[in-house]
């Protein structure tokens, strides 16, 4: 389905020209994965071209293959790369134009998350987590409410288990403080007599 507004040109060239700090190498393998992960194909999808030098051309010319709301994803994603260090000289650009993005652009932000987790993917996932509790097997209504129920009371489980094994660690020590306690002053006691002995 084809979104009804866009991000402008103008503001794909500003992003691009900020994220073109990357490596032209990192910069490709990212286009690859969102290229894989929305089926989109890439004008640029090699690095370096013959011909073409420029990273923020290969950055703006594949930001325009995907529609707006996953160019405010990919945008978004990218100015958190992994591979920009905390101290990185970019960073402060980075931070103006995350800022700008979601300013003036935010209502994608909302459109990228609802497909997200509408997708069959994401569907998928859920009933997978729920399948593998249950050890496979078709689930019925009844199995999933079972299932939902069961959330609660192992958190509850878990936690007290916890805290038991707190309680029961604590008890072993002041037990152990105790019986040290009862040695030294027995100890004290001893040594106490036998000087007195000693001095009859």
């Amino acid at each position: 389905m084809t979104e009804k507004f866009e991000i402008p040109a103008t503001f794909l060239q500003k992003a691009s020209g900020v994220l073109n700090t990357l490596s032209g190498s990192k910069i490709i393998d990212a286009f690859l994965e969102y290229g894989e992960r929305w089926n989109v194909s890439l004008p640029y999808f090699e690095y370096p071209l013959r011909g073409l030098t420029s990273k923020r051309q290969i950055i703006y010319e594949n930001l325009k293959a995907f529609s707006p709301s996953q160019q405010f994803l990919i945008i978004e994603e990218l100015c958190e790369h992994p591979s920009f260090s905390p101290s990185a000289p970019s960073k402060n650009t980075r931070v103006t134009l995350k800022q700008e993005l979601y300013s003036k652009y935010k209502k994608f932000h909302s459109v990228v998350r609802a497909k997200a987790s509408n997708s069959p993917a994401m569907r998928v996932t859920y009933n997978d987590h729920i399948h593998s509790d249950f050890g496979g097997g078709t689930l019925s209504g009844t199995a999933i409410v079972l299932w939902l129920l069961s959330r609660p009371v192992m958190w509850s489980y878990h936690t007290l288990l916890w805290f038991g094994l707190s309680i029961v660690k604590e008890t072993s020590n002041r037990i152990v403080q105790i019986i040290g306690g009862v040695i030294a002053l027995a100890l004290i006691g001893y040594f106490a007599n036998l000087i007195t002995h000693l001095h009859q």
